[in-house]
């Protein structure tokens, strides 16, 4: 019994290691900014999913830290989320900026962005909305209470 249950987790754990993907797989330009950027940083783990229709790839690469910066295809980044500070210079100019002038004592802790829109988190828990192109939306305060 016990060579069977052994023999299942190395299965289980072969399975998962020949899975692992590495930042070598992701497109040169995201592997540029991590190399820049984080290259002090322990990477925990890369995911690379692709859509339901199997055209676009998407990058995920998690550090131990916690942090999780999202990528898609062209290796843009889509999504930074932890509590570290964002690089300044990862972020568009126009949010930069904006947080600078309006926020001097405060860090970008995450930064999403889309087509359309680009949401930003400070390390005050403030939310800041942008548009496509980097002006500014809305601001929403965070009061501590989780719904």
């Amino acid at each position: 019994m016990k060579k069977i249950i052994l023999t299942g987790l190395l299965g289980v754990f072969a399975f998962g290691a020949s899975n692992a993907q590495s930042i070598l797989d992701l497109p040169k330009n995201a592997q540029s900014v991590l190399n820049e950027h984080y290259k002090d940083w322990k990477v925990e783990r890369v995911n690379i999913d692709r859509d339901k229709d199997d055209r676009d790839e998407m990058y995920e690469v998690r550090y131990e830290n916690g942090t999780k910066i999202d990528f898609n295809d062209k290796g843009e980044i889509t999504e930074i989320k932890g509590n570290k500070e964002i690089p300044a210079e990862l972020l568009p100019m126009s949010i930069k900026d904006y947080v600078n002038k309006k926020f001097p004592e405060q860090k970008v802790t995450e930064w999403e962005w889309d087509d359309n829109e680009h949401e930003v988190e400070l390390s005050d828990g403030t939310e800041l909305e942008f548009d496509e192109n980097g002006k500014f939306l809305e601001e929403n305060k965070f009061l501590g209470i989780d719904w």
